[in-house]
């Protein structure tokens, strides 16, 4: 598991963002398992093991379902999956915030050192800057490019 995560994942914030999502569908699979063999023959709403699972992502997600738990330890299984989904929907959302806080700071400087750089001029419209933004090398490229000048 630790090979697939590391290899589906290029820095340390998508590492982080894969192990949680796999933590998380790891424990909703094996928590419809234990769903589906604790209530199966007691429970007339889990007549398979996709009621289950499909309990298990409801549970998870805090929205609910037409199906519920029957037995004690599959109350217990509800609140520990309801509780497990709050925690891990959070980080979710600071994955996404952090990639697009990212694109953007790249942009500013991006803009900024062409603003610098005179290469924009003043009163310029929001096309005509995208365009010159566009026609420019990204700084990963010019990295590139001095890195092949040295080699």
């Amino acid at each position: 598991l630790a090979i697939v995560v590391s290899w589906l994942s290029y820095n340390s914030i998508s590492s982080l963002f894969v192990t949680y999502l796999t933590i998380l569908l790891s424990t909703v699979y094996f928590s419809s398992l234990l769903f589906y063999s604790v209530e199966q023959n007691l429970n007339p709403l889990v007549t398979q093991y996709s009621d289950s699972l499909w309990w298990a992502f409801m549970d998870v997600t805090t929205v609910g379902s037409n199906i519920y738990a029957v037995t004690s330890f599959g109350k217990i299984l509800s609140v520990v999956l309801a509780a497990m989904g709050m925690m891990m929907f959070p980080i979710f959302t600071v994955y996404i915030t952090d990639r697009v806080t990212a694109e953007n700071k790249k942009k500013r400087e991006a803009f900024e050192q062409l603003y610098r750089s005179g290469r924009i001029p003043a009163g310029a419209s929001q096309q005509e800057i995208s365009d010159i933004a566009a026609s420019e090398p990204t700084t990963d490229d010019a990295k590139d490019k001095k890195q092949e000048d040295k080699g």
